[in-house]
């Protein structure tokens, strides 16, 4: 990762260098995956076929130690890449929302109409009474906000806080530029697979990139 990642590039813009690493290790990190991990899915159907056979054959006879072995082992390896399809199927759900979701296609209209459904009121309790109907519960609606919004608001009383005597706080430093030990700490801070951004890269590759990626992530928060 760390070849793939490089060192800081000055010369360039903060943003438009770490978005070009993060291209340059996304690729790196498929091509990884290519060659060290392989089709997920085709080596959970590969290993369930192959503890199905072995255990329709334990059923007649009795396994070699061999056999036991190999079918211990396969069992955990599939334990190990349902863990890992889990998480590549809800990373691929995150992502699809962040590039479909604001876009005006068939999954948008799919959400907007599921927020529709999650959002309706289906009653209104007004006056010890409840209406079902949509005119009856829009015009309910538009009384109680006009009498809010068209009601003066008179203060009974004030605080004249200059009478007070409260101590006046340095606010300067809010000015200033984010640290690195601020930056880690609202990293380390951050839900791990939560947020992502639109190329997959979460708060938890961040966290353990971080010694790799922090000057680069450090100069987009400073700029």
């Amino acid at each position: 990762m760390k070849a793939c990642w490089g060192d800081p590039n000055v010369d360039l813009d903060a943003c438009r260098c770490i978005d070009q690493k993060l291209r340059r290790l996304a690729n790196g990190l498929k091509s990884w995956r290519a060659s060290c991990v392989g089709d997920v899915h085709l080596q959970l159907a590969a290993s369930r076929a192959v503890i199905y056979e072995l255990d329709t054959a334990q059923e007649s006879r009795e396994l070699s130690h061999g056999e036991r072995d190999w079918l211990r082992e396969l069992k955990a390896a599939v334990l190990g890449l349902s863990s890992l399809a889990r998480t590549m199927a809800r990373q691929c759900a995150r992502i699809k929302f962040l590039r479909g979701g604001d876009a005006r296609t068939k999954y948008f209209h799919l959400m907007a109409c599921h927020r529709k459904r999650k959002n309706h009121l289906f009653a209104l309790l007004h006056n010890g009474q409840t209406f079902t109907e949509d005119e009856a519960k829009a015009g309910i609606v538009h009384s109680y906000s006009k009498d809010l919004l068209g009601t003066p608001f008179q203060r009974a009383h004030r605080i004249d806080l200059s009478q007070l005597d409260l101590p006046r706080a340095d606010l300067s430093e809010l000015a200033l530029a984010f640290s690195a030990a601020e930056v880690a700490k609202i990293v380390q801070a951050s839900p791990t697979d939560r947020a992502p951004r639109p190329d997959g890269f979460t708060a938890g590759f961040l966290k353990a990139a971080w010694p790799i990626v922090a000057p680069d992530v450090v100069r987009v928060e400073r700029s």
